[in-house]
């Protein structure tokens, strides 16, 4: 929803974060994949080939270091909606954003508004789908 704010190289860097946290619970199914595609329809660049030359701990500690609050924000919120999008939200996904919450110096409150909202618009997106498409 916000990634165009995102200056081109910082783009480039959550989507390399996308990845590893697709690949994360080893389920990178087809709602992962449509997640990035949109991400990069809505960032106005083409989809890359998989792209796992980083560890997510040194793509973390990119974004620590050379990003802004609301940089950081952003990445974060988008990261949640990933991990949830398929309906599995797993122990190792919430580990990962809650180490990804505290190293990006952001609040608890922020991570937790981010997840019932996200939770929220996942199941009315499912429901708009079936209305419509079902």
């Amino acid at each position: 929803m916000y990634l165009s704010l995102l200056k081109e190289e910082q783009k480039r860097v959550f989507l390399e974060l996308a990845y590893e946290m697709a690949f994360l619970d080893n389920d990178f199914g087809e709602k992962e994949q449509f997640m990035i595609e949109s991400y990069c329809n809505e960032m106005q660049i083409n989809v890359p080939p998989v792209i796992r030359a980083r560890s997510m701990a040194e793509i973390i500690e990119t974004i620590k270091e050379e990003w802004e609050g609301r940089e950081k924000k952003i990445v974060l919120f988008e990261i949640i909606g990933l991990a949830m999008i398929d309906g599995n939200y797993d122990e190792k996904e919430r580990k990962s954003i809650v180490s990804m919450t505290e190293i990006f110096g952001l609040q608890d409150k922020f991570r937790d508004e981010c997840e019932i909202l996200l939770k929220e618009y996942v199941e009315m997106y499912g429901k708009m789908n079936t209305l419509v498409l079902g």
